[in-house]
């Protein structure tokens, strides 16, 4: 059984129903400190629109300009911040001043030196990044249901919708929905290529690769760290292909058709990796000016955020702290509001309260069902390796799932702050993985029902 029989209109409403429970909850999600620097960062949009060659950048790079603040993050979110309030009437001098929030500063001294955003302010840039948080869950429908079936899809969107974790930054305006979207997009587009792999040339082929290249493109210009989902979507279309090639050719193997075909592959994935860093620099002014070098600069400055954050933290977390957290980050741990003690403040704790008291939190304080999506996401890995045939998933789609797993998952081995925002590409990998093994265990259950009825 790969998927429920409703109609087509049921998945609509369903997925209705989740995105205005999202969007429901914006108003009442904590404010971030970040949140303040991305509408700060907004104010590239207006100059966008007047002076786009004054958005370009060169070393040296002082900490907290703007042309720092430009090198060090993605595009979307402040075009999509900035276009919004000015259609509901803002201007540039409505926006905090530079660099939106002084982390050295405590949360007293930020507010009143006036880079507090007010509350309708805001509320209007939270808008895009809540959008792309539904857009988000619709997108990891689509991709369980690819997949793994309607079925998997249902459970994967709701586990995905009510992630407390997921949720709060999700609202927030900040990077990561624009991530996780267009990340989720290029995962799909994948398994589409994968499902239905062709190594002629045809126009709706190429659509498929351009949608691939575009999705890649806009999510490195979403957030940087958006390249594990790059890394992850053209290997998946490597691996997949490889498959199908070894599937097509095994009854009659021809050596030179084999080669041919692989260079075929080799040889597009190439032109999506190209084309795609393409849109992402298209998008990134910041890096106009001698693209190489800034992507130069863009590595340089970013390890030294994340030296500085670091020592900010007191010490990088050791190698079974970053194991362990790969299993526990997922479901097994509180949702994270902040990072810096700064934010350790009671208006903080009064809005972290009132959030936790509406219906709209998503499903936290729950750690027996934590521990069972985490079993059911470990049954979701582990079965389709060990026992292929109690799972739906095709070749393709598991070791091309395996493989993101691996590139996510060794990403974050490397990363020395154990930040929950940090974690979201995997919780949104495990959200799906633990919907495929809740459907591994119900076809378990159903093969062993009739012995225990007889």
């Amino acid at each position: 059984m790969r998927g429920l029989r409703l109609p087509a209109w049921v998945d609509a409403v369903f997925l209705l129903i989740l995105g205005c429970y999202t969007f429901a909850g914006m108003p009442f999600t904590p404010f971030h400190g970040d949140e303040a620097m991305q509408i700060y960062a907004a104010s590239d949009y207006f100059t966008l629109l007047s002076a786009p060659e004054r958005l370009m950048s060169s070393p040296p790079y002082r900490v907290d300009s703007d042309e720092h603040l430009r090198i060090l993050n993605g595009s979307i979110n402040r075009y999509a911040v900035g276009s919004v309030l000015q259609l509901a009437g803002y201007t540039r001098d409505d926006l905090p001043p530079r660099p939106g929030w002084q982390w050295a500063f405590s949360y007293d001294d930020n507010a009143a030196q006036g880079y507090l955003p007010s509350e309708p302010l805001l509320n209007i840039a939270r808008v895009p990044s809540t959008a792309l948080h539904i857009a988000s869950i619709v997108m990891i429908f689509i991709l369980a249901r690819a997949v793994g079936g309607r079925s998997v899809a249902y459970a994967a969107a709701l586990i995905f919708a009510l992630h407390p974790a997921l949720l709060l930054n999700g609202r927030r305006a900040l990077q990561e929905s624009a991530m996780l979207c267009f990340g989720l997009l290029a995962l799909w587009c994948a398994a589409r290529i994968t499902a239905r792999f062709d190594a002629r040339l045809s126009i709706r082929t190429a659509l498929r690769w351009a949608l691939l290249a575009l999705a890649c493109g806009l999510t490195l210009a979403s957030k940087h760290s958006g390249i594990v989902f790059v890394a992850a979507a053209l290997g998946w279309v490597f691996v997949g292909g490889m498959i199908s090639i070894q599937k097509a050719t095994a009854e009659t193997p021809r050596v030179q058709s084999i080669h041919l075909l692989s260079v075929r592959l080799c040889a597009s994935i190439a032109v999506v990796l190209a084309l795609a860093l393409s849109v992402f620099i298209a998008l990134s002014p910041a890096l106009w000016n001698d693209p190489l070098a800034r992507l130069g600069d863009l590595i340089a400055v970013r390890s030294e955020l994340l030296e500085s954050q670091v020592r900010a933290a007191g010490e990088a977390s050791s190698m079974t702290s970053r194991v362990s957290a790969l299993v526990t980050q997922p479901f097994l741990t509180p949702v994270q509001f902040y990072e810096a003690p700064t934010f350790d403040v009671e208006p903080i704790h009064q809005s972290i309260a009132a959030y936790l008291n509406t219906r709209f939190a998503g499903v936290h304080d729950a750690p027996i069902l934590g521990a069972a999506l985490t079993l059911l996401a470990m049954l979701g890995i582990i079965v389709p390796i060990m026992r292929p045939s109690l799972s739906v998933l095709s070749p393709a789609h598991r070791w091309g799932l395996l493989l993101t797993l691996g590139i996510i998952g060794t990403s974050l081995l490397a990363n020395p702050l154990p930040w929950q925002r940090y974690y979201l590409p995997l919780t949104t990998l495990m959200c799906l993985y633990a919907a495929l093994g809740l459907q591994t265990f119900m076809r378990a259950l159903g093969a062993f029902a009739p012995q225990f009825r007889a």
